[in-house]
């Protein structure tokens, strides 16, 4: 399995080392507003998750621009941020076929989210890396989910839309005042299976943290939990 060494690193960091009851992630979720009892599902609910990674795979590291063999082709590694921090598509120029991961998706967007530890600015690394595939000449796309597509940058141009229109709901949900889980179940809803709402929790996270970086939002803690307002 090739990988980055970024997400090797975290990887192994949260899926093979990974204790349940971690503080670090119930602060977190603390913080975003969550109740006790929901915090205490959620951290719970990932360590059972623990034994479907199991056995841990043997992992080769590839870094941007390397080139790597698949079949009769040479590819070469694209660092594409986003998903994760170290997520790489690759590429082959002579016949046009780019395997993409979780980068791109065909009938779905890629889950972008902000998590302890990770980067600060998920997606504004996520919409720079879409830029950086949408320049290339892709004929076909193998994504990780769903069936290969022929349209690249046209679903490039889709996903920068749905950010686009996210962001823009996000802001009108903050309104006067809301934490991260307010707003994340104003936004999914309200009844959502524990990993879909962690899920949830951490998209919404990505789009406030990208709104307040560019001073569209304000964020105020209180009792150890964050608000955010417009």
């Amino acid at each position: 399995m090739f990988i980055s060494s970024t997400d090797e690193k975290r990887a192994k960091r949260v899926w093979l080392n990974y204790r349940g009851g971690d503080d670090i992630y119930s602060a977190f979720f603390l913080r975003c507003g969550l109740p006790p009892q929901e915090i205490s599902e959620i951290v719970n609910h990932m360590q059972l998750i623990l034994p479907f990674v199991q056995p841990y795979p043997e992992l080769k590291t590839v870094e941007e621009g390397e080139l790597i063999t698949l079949g009769d082709d040479r590819y070469v590694a694209i660092h594409t941020p986003g998903h994760s921090d170290g997520h790489l598509c690759f590429y082959c120029k002579e016949n046009g076929v780019m395997f993409s991961g979780d980068h791109l998706l065909p009938h779905i967007t890629s889950n972008i989210s902000l998590w302890p530890g990770a980067a600060s600015d998920p997606l504004s690394d996520y919409l720079s890396s879409l830029k950086k595939v949408k320049t290339l000449n892709s004929k076909l796309v193998l994504p990780a989910h769903g069936s290969s597509f022929t349209n690249a940058g046209e679903r490039v141009s889709e996903l920068e839309e749905h950010h686009h229109q996210r962001l823009k709901k996000i802001l009108s949900l903050a309104r006067s005042g809301a934490t991260a889980y307010e707003i994340c179940l104003r936004l999914f809803g309200e009844d959502l299976p524990l990993q879909e709402k962690r899920f949830a929790l951490g998209e919404t996270l990505a789009h406030l943290v990208y709104l307040q970086r560019r001073c569209k939002l304000e964020c105020r803690a209180r009792n150890g939990v964050t608000y955010y307002s417009n």
